[in-house]
């Protein structure tokens, strides 16, 4: 699994629960839809010092995606952005609205913390976690009205896989950052066959 593999995972995730809201990743080119909409945002990535070795299925193979697990923590960044709840009720309505960020954000904790979330994201390899507080981050605009906003952060932890003599076995080269050749791709780690021992 790669990072972009675990992204695609939390936007689908995200989006199953924000049906009636925008979901897209932020810091990217385009116009600002209308609330209520979500951002997310991947920050920072770590992995541990020495991977999980993994033996491949057939002794005789080796660099067929039966390489090296890396367990690697990324901090995602979530911003729920919304008009609020109408205040008043009927003809008694004000025209104003209040503030539902903060309450929303943890209504989408709760589901990500739920039973059903929590075993589909395992079952891809994937933690995701709450990092508290949530934050109210509302602000006034133009001097006339608020947006309403939320923002918490989740530490989200999975298993990069890494194979072949670099690392790189059977990924599309080049990336996006032009990192990455087929030659280097598709070298495998040549396994050791013959071991020479002297008896001393």
């Amino acid at each position: 699994m790669t990072l972009e593999h675990v992204k695609e995972i939390l936007l689908e995730t995200a989006g199953f629960y924000f049906k009636g809201a925008c979901v897209l990743w932020a810091k990217q080119a385009g116009n600002r839809p209308p609330p209520p909409y979500a951002t997310l945002d991947i920050r920072d990535a770590g992995r541990t010092a020495f991977p999980l070795e993994l033996e491949p299925e057939d002794p005789e193979e080796c660099g067929t995606g039966q390489g090296r697990l890396y367990q690697c923590r990324s901090i995602m960044e979530v911003n729920l952005y919304t008009e609020g709840a109408p205040t008043g009720a009927g003809e008694g309505r004000t025209g104003s609205y209040a503030n539902t960020a903060l309450s929303d954000m943890l209504a989408f904790s709760s589901y990500l913390d739920s039973e059903m979330v929590t075993d589909h994201l395992a079952g891809k390899g994937i933690s995701v976690l709450l990092m508290p507080p949530v934050r109210d981050l509302s602000s006034l605009e133009n001097g006339t009205s608020y947006r309403y906003r939320a923002m918490a952060e989740y530490a989200v932890s999975y298993f990069m896989e890494a194979d072949g003599a670099y690392g790189i076995l059977g990924r599309a080269v080049p990336d996006a950052g032009g990192g990455g050749t087929q030659e280097l791709a598709g070298e495998p780690i040549e396994p050791i066959r013959d071991v020479e021992m002297e008896a001393r």
